[in-house]
């Protein structure tokens, strides 16, 4: 009988350890999950990062572009102005010369009707 009993200890003794072993296989298991998801998690992170900075260079280069649009524009708009006040000023001279012409005819006109009397 003590033999049996013993042979009964030293089986559920085995079960046991058995059971301890499976146990911490599953634990190790489960940690080495974690720390998977874990890494997963943080590499998914660093690549949203990486996403927003490049969003954000990219929303920086177009504001640069319409900046750059924007003082073209302004620039060709002033070169416009220049050029029509330009324009303006000859006109201006022209009709003065043609002013100038007129009243050196009528000037001559009048000398030549004085000779004439």
């Amino acid at each position: 009988m003590k033999e049996k009993e013993e042979k009964e200890k030293k089986e559920k003794e085995k079960e046991i350890e058995k059971e301890k072993k499976e146990k911490e296989k599953e634990k190790k298991e489960k940690e080495k999950k974690k720390k998977k998801k874990k890494e997963k998690e943080k590499e998914e992170k660093v690549k949203e990062k990486e996403k927003k900075e490049k969003e954000k260079e990219k929303k920086e280069k177009e504001k640069e572009k319409g900046k750059e649009k924007k003082e073209k524009e302004k620039e060709g708009k002033e070169k416009k102005e220049k050029e029509y006040k330009g324009i303006q000023r000859n006109t201006k001279d022209i009709q003065t010369a043609t002013d100038l012409l007129v009243l050196m005819r009528l000037l001559d006109f009048a000398i030549l009707s004085n000779l004439q009397e």
